[in-house]
């Protein structure tokens, strides 16, 4: 499975951990609960509400108690598939608020459950060009801003494709895959059933579900199951863009690493257009620096 863009955009602040990860052909990935959103992996769930909702939950209720090896509360008779749900059918009708509680209860455990283990998960998060936009994402100015530090940072422009394929390969012993990232106005919901079934694909919307306000982003997504560095190919970088108002020295620091490690990768500058609210692509870094 490869990726549907052709470049992908990572913006960077300058410092020794991105310099680092850079020399070493390595991306970090984070965990979701690091990420600057603080609404990463929140979603909405449904409740049971309706008499039909609770008979609903029956069986799959009935499963987690045949699990348990759970007894009938009355008699300690051991349940099996021929009585559990007919029990559970009986606990819902004696007493319906008591039943009511219970699977609320129940509910909720597993929500806590599943938002926390949705936050140990890890991604690496690009940009992607916007489509029906003719400018990249490299003149984006909202991202160098908020990503790069004002143009004092850089960016590096991934072969997405080529990107993903050297992960998957050169790190063989992780589960990586990738997904897009949907903006909408409302948080992804989840409903009450997926929490009994345990089906994780009720809430996977929830890893790349943002609010829209983040839609200049146009992110993609690299997932795997936990935090740390991974390594690509070099041919998988094809430019990094370089802020001006990076210090030169630090711009030599860049410029040599990326010299040594990358050097079929094109180096140019970005900084802001002196007459209106864009930004400009050229050769304006300093001249001794290449």
């Amino acid at each position: 499975m490869s990726v549907p863009f052709t470049w992908l955009y990572k913006f960077h602040t300058i410092n020794i951990n991105s310099l680092s990860a850079l020399s070493n052909k390595k991306v970090w990935f984070s965990s979701i609960s690091s990420l600057n959103d603080p609404f990463e992996g929140c979603f909405s769930a449904t409740r049971p509400e309706t008499n039909d909702d609770f008979k609903s939950v029956y069986k799959p209720f009935a499963k987690i108690l045949l699990k348990q090896n759970a007894r009938k509360t009355d008699t300690g008779e051991l349940l099996n598939e021929n009585n559990a749900i007919e029990y559970v059918e009986s606990l819902h009708e004696s007493d319906p608020e008591k039943f009511k509680e219970f699977v609320e209860d129940l509910l909720q455990d597993y929500e806590d459950g599943y938002r926390e283990e949705f936050l140990k998960i890890a991604t690496y998060c690009l940009s992607s060009d916007i489509p029906g936009y003719e400018t990249s994402q490299v003149a984006n100015s909202l991202m160098w801003s908020h990503y790069a530090d004002g143009l004092n940072g850089f960016c590096i422009k991934f072969n997405g494709k080529q990107l993903y394929k050297s992960i998957k390969e050169l790190n063989r012993e992780k589960s990586i895959d990738y997904a897009y990232v949907r903006y909408e106005q409302k948080m992804h919901k989840v409903d009450f059933l997926d929490f009994f079934g345990r089906d994780t694909k009720g809430f996977a919307g929830a890893l790349h579900t943002k609010h829209d306000s983040w839609g200049y982003e146009c992110e993609i997504r690299f997932l795997t199951n936990q935090p740390g560095y991974v390594r690509f190919s070099p041919e998988s970088i094809d430019a990094i863009y370089i802020g001006d108002r990076m210090p030169v020295e630090q711009q030599k620091l860049l410029v040599d690493v990326i010299h040594k490690n990358f050097p079929n990768a094109k180096i140019h500058g970005v900084r802001f257009h002196k007459s209106s609210f864009s930004i400009e692509i050229g050769n304006w870094i300093n001249d001794e620096t290449i």
